[in-house]
C-alpha cells in the first residue's frame, strides 16, 4: 500500500500535494462531509484535492491506491466505491441531489 501511495503522490504537482495534505484540526474536520456538494452549507467548497482536477494518469494511480487499500471483493471495497461514484453520476445526470 505504501508503494501505491508513493506512486500516486509522485504524479501530483506541488499545488496538488498542498491541497491533498491538510492539517488535522477541528476546523478542517467540521468542513468534511460525505454529502453531495450541493447539500453543504450554502454550497461551501470542500477542502482538499478535487478528483475532477486529476489527469487520466493521476486518476489511474489513485484507483490503484484505492483498490490496494480497500480490496477487490465483489460489492465491497473498490467495487463499492465505483458503485457509489456511478450512483452519484447517475443522480447528477438525472436531476437528483
Amino acid at each position: 500500500m505504501a508503494a501505491a501511495a508513493q506512486a500516486f503522490a509522485a504524479t501530483l504537482s506541488s499545488d496538488q500535494t498542498s491541497s491533498l495534505m491538510q492539517e488535522y484540526s477541528l476546523a478542517n474536520a467540521e468542513k468534511w462531509s460525505n454529502l453531495p456538494q450541493s447539500l453543504l452549507r450554502g454550497g461551501e467548497a470542500r477542502i482538499g484535492l478535487q478528483l475532477s482536477t486529476l489527469s487520466a494518469d493521476q486518476q489511474k494511480a489513485l484507483a490503484t491506491l484505492l483498490q490496494t487499500a480497500t480490496g477487490s471483493a465483489t460489492d465491497e471495497g473498490w467495487d463499492e466505491i465505483q458503485q457509489l461514484w456511478n450512483a452519484d453520476d447517475y443522480l447528477s445526470e438525472n436531476g437528483g441531489g
